[in-house]
């Protein structure tokens, strides 16, 4: 009813006095305050930085209404775990407010609190407490002891001391503002359970085991009654009530309090995500969400023994993955096909940003302009995350849909020869710990939970071990994998033993993996036919396909298994193919990087001319801070090759002929422009930028180092912060100092930022054959953020991506097998399946050994 009256009332103030008055703007902040108070944060924040942006033109940057304004986007911003921006809003505020009102003032006091609890959140106990404390001594003075204010602070000040390990003072602080609180609002109020809660975090830290159970059950049940349904103060709730529970040894209780908790974050999440740029979100999930994920499965690996939980963890499990970038699907989605005049505006707004921070962060800054070239940087990457946000504000509200999928559905969408691995890296959380200075994060752990489809058997848990032994093994066995195709005798196991001496020693370091990885769960697959993996961590770099079996002389997981890979099972439920008509395929294939910029420009003009006049082709300025641009990219004559060998199999599969875009046409202008191909081929070098902190200097900055088709690039300096910037396909002209700048073409590096531009959707599969094209920032439930995401998030259903540097011929001949097992109408795992067995096969009869380097580097993720 607050909220239909205050949306009245804002109606009729913009309607009669302008969107631009201080008593619109006040409706806006009302609104917003009432929003949070709900739990809908995501539009609690515009309309509250609505009213910021009013107070601030209207009233000035030091009125109190604009320092009201400071503080409410202060607050939504550290809900988000952006506390850096939060506490300049609350200084900014309390500034304004003491400046105004003086030191002892309400205002004041209400800004001193959310400092000092901000602070409390970052560790800064010390100057929490005396933020916290001159905030007290105010709302005694001004108020006096029996006040709501009071109350409050003393609230904060109890749980500062709780974190401190003070227990009976903060007991003390607590049980005073509960009292308070009651008195004044009554037991039914959202405030008194949140002191309910408080308290029963208190009582079990000092013992009471049974008086907190009832203080936190009390909690529980006030919010279930003021809210009626699902709010994100619950989630608090039920964390405790999963340690308490677990502590004393109820795991069936824990979990029922861990299952109601994972549902109400996830659909938490789900409304607040869309609404999020991408570094909020990455910060909203470490701050929010991941943390409470490895509790819940550190509560499954408590009941690993006996499997207790295996599906209810399970469920948990699908639903905590590849959160994000559904979520980054849906809003470009949402994006690709606005009508609104002021939406295209800002879309427009939004692609030229991007397009001119990928141009700026591939270059490198001229002698004495670092701190410049990553200002810019950091400017642009400003704006875009400002202009996605209000995108998906000015979208409007989405219909929400419920995010959650059941384990039941998950299971029949898996083929009857077919089993699901879903893997989990995370750091166990001792929760079955008695002694409280014994409950610590453990060093993390990769779990793996073996999902069968309906009828097909039991959810079984099976704990890896320790994560860096894992890792270790994996990482060996990849250096030895990528050094097998270095040309020198001296660095080349297979030019220096010869294949059949290098496979043995490599077989031994994959063996170490796979005894680790593979042999705990081998006899539990059954007789499955075909693995769906959804791995983790740094297990998405793991060549699966290449992991010996033990007691099979040389025979490898993919001679007996057909391998699909998957963000999450979830994917197998949730994404259905686009309702859109897909055109012919396209082959974008031995590019000229040498060519100059005004043959590009005519090239692309030649392409274009029908679809986008040239005046439409996006001009790219100079930058006088700029230096030199790549270093230059050597020919690749076999991806002409392969263009030629794959056009008549891709013919069959689709039933046209594939538009070929080779030499001076594979420009990165044209393959901007492609919409919706059935099928692409993408044919070139490509790059990925590791994430790298090191110290910035004004000399001249190394930025890439060429290796064949694949790239490692290095940089120095604070790191670029979105990995899409940090991995990119090259084109035609990418060698020519003048690319894109002041061309009619783009510069010939297209980033994974502007691929998420493509329209792809109804596009089957996208195909990288270049090297690397897998690799990317590794993010823990979230995949690896590079190309195959980029192309994911653009729409493409499955993705075809490698894992380390190609040899062009070994490239050409293994995706010519491969489309032409997807002409004879394979799937697309059981294609490369079989391309794959064509390339053991070939090599053994010819060379009496497979060295997994000439084949395994392929990977298909999705459907």
């Amino acid at each position: 009813a607050a909220r239909e009256n205050l949306e009245q009332a804002l109606a009729i103030r913009r309607k009669v006095l302008g969107e631009e008055h201080e008593d619109t703007a006040t409706s806006y902040h009302n609104l917003g305050h009432l929003l949070e108070t709900l739990g809908d944060y995501a539009a609690a924040r515009e309309y509250s930085e609505k009213a910021f942006v009013i107070f601030r033109k209207v009233l000035g940057e030091d009125h109190a209404y604009t320092a009201v304004s400071h503080q409410s986007v202060g607050l939504h911003l550290e809900k988000v775990g952006n506390y850096s921006a939060a506490r300049r809003h609350y200084e900014k505020a309390l500034a304004v407010n003491r400046s105004i009102f003086g030191e002892e003032h309400d205002q004041t006091s209400s800004t001193y609190r959310l400092l000092g609890c901000l602070l409390m959140e970052i560790g800064d106990y010390a100057a929490a407490r005396a933020s916290l404390e001159k905030s007290l001594a105010i709302e005694r003075k001004v108020f006096g002891e029996e006040s709501l204010g009071t109350a409050n602070v003393l609230e904060d000040l109890g749980k500062l001391l709780f974190y401190t390990g003070d227990y009976p003072a903060a007991q003390d602080h607590i049980e005073k503002s509960l009292a308070i609180t009651r008195d004044i609002l009554g037991e039914e109020h959202y405030r008194t359970a949140i002191s309910h809660h408080n308290l029963g975090s208190v009582l079990w830290r000092i013992g009471e085991y049974t008086l907190a159970r009832e203080q936190l059950k009390q909690s529980l049940a006030i919010q279930r009654r003021v809210f009626k349904t699902d709010h994100p103060s619950m989630i608090d709730s039920y964390k405790q009530l999963i340690q308490l529970e677990a502590q004393f040894g109820n795991l069936s209780a824990a979990v029922q309090w861990a299952d109601l908790e994972r549902r109400n974050s996830r659909r938490h999440v789900g409304r607040q995500l869309l609404s999020l740029s991408q570094t909020e979100q990455a910060q909203f999930m470490t701050f929010y969400y991941e943390w409470r994920g490895e509790q819940a499965m550190s509560l499954a690996l408590a009941g690993v023994d006996q499997n207790h939980f295996a599906p209810q963890s399970a469920e948990w499990l699908l639903n905590s993955k590849g959160v994000v970038q559904e979520a980054l699907v849906e809003r470009t989605l949402l994006l690709r096909d606005v009508q609104n005049g002021g939406q295209k505006s800002l879309v427009a707004q939004l692609m030229l940003v991007r397009d001119q921070l990928a141009r700026v962060s591939l270059h490198v800054p001229n002698l004495g302009t670092t701190a410049q070239w990553r200002e810019r940087i950091d400017a642009l990457e400003a704006q875009e995350s400002e202009l996605t946000r209000q995108l998906a504000q000015a979208g409007g509200s989405v219909p929400f849909r419920d995010p959650w999928v059941e384990l039941a559905a998950v299971r029949k969408s898996l083929p009857d020869d077919s089993i699901l691995l879903e893997f989990s890296r995370f750091r166990p959380f001792p929760l079955t710990e008695k002694d409280n200075k014994k409950r610590d994060w453990q060093p993390a752990r990769y779990v793996a939970w073996i999902i069968p489809p309906a009828q097909h058997g039991e959810v079984q848990i099976v704990d890896l071990g320790p994560a860096d032994a894992i890792e270790e093994a994996l990482e060996s066995a990849r250096q030895l994998i990528q050094a097998a195709g270095e040309k020198s005798v001296e660095k080349s196991p297979i030019l220096k033993l010869g294949e059949p001496e290098a496979e043995q020693n490599l077989r031994q370091e994959l063996q170490r993996v796979a005894d680790l990885v593979w042999k705990p769960l081998a006899e539990k697959v059954g007789d499955a036919q075909r693995l769906i993996l959804s791995p983790d961590g740094a297990l998405w770099l793991l060549p699966w396909a290449a992991l010996p079996i033990r007691d099979v002389s040389k025979q490898y997981l993919i001679e007996r298994y057909e391998l699909q890979f998957v963000t999450s099972g979830r994917d197998l439920v949730r994404r259905q193919p686009a309702a859109v008509q897909p055109r012919p395929a396209v082959i974008f294939a031995d590019p000229d990087f040498d060519l100059a910029a005004t043959k590009a420009a005519d090239a692309a003009k030649q392409v274009l001319r029908e679809r986008a006049p040239a005046s439409d082709l996006r001009k790219a300025a100079g930058d006088p801070a700029l230096g030199r641009r790549l270093p230059p990219f050597a020919a690749l004559p076999g991806t002409g090759m392969e263009a030629k060998l794959v056009q008549p199999h891709l013919a069959a599969r689709t039933g046209s002929d594939p538009k070929v875009y080779q030499g001076k046409y594979a420009l990165e202008t044209i393959a901007k422009q492609i919409r919706s191909p059935q099928i692409a081929l993408f044919s070139t070098h490509a790059y990925f930028l590791p994430d790298q902190e090191t110290k910035p200097t004004d000399r001249e900055l190394p930025l890439l180092t060429d290796s064949r088709r694949g790239v490692a690039l290095t940089t120095e300096g604070k790191p670029l912060e979105n990995p899409l910037l940090r991995c990119g396909l090259l084109f035609s002209g990418c060698n020519d100092p003048r690319a894109g700048q002041g061309s009619m073409v783009d510069d010939g590096v297209l980033t994974g930022m502007e691929i998420v531009g493509i329209d792809l959707r109804g596009t089957e599969l996208v195909v990288l054959s270049g090297c690397d094209t897998g690799i990317g920032t590794i993010r823990n439930g979230e995949g690896v953020a590079g190309l195959r995401q980029a192309f994911q998030l653009a729409g493409a259903e499955s993705v075809v991506a490698t894992l380390w540097p190609l040899h062009d011929q070994q490239a050409a001949e293994l995706m010519s097998s491969f489309f032409q097992h997807l002409a004879d109408g394979k799937s697309k795992s059981a294609a490369l399946r079989a391309a794959q067995l064509d390339r053991i096969q070939k090599r053994r009869k010819d060379r009496g050994a497979a060295h997994p380097f000439y084949w395994a580097a392929w990977t298909v993720t999705g459907n």
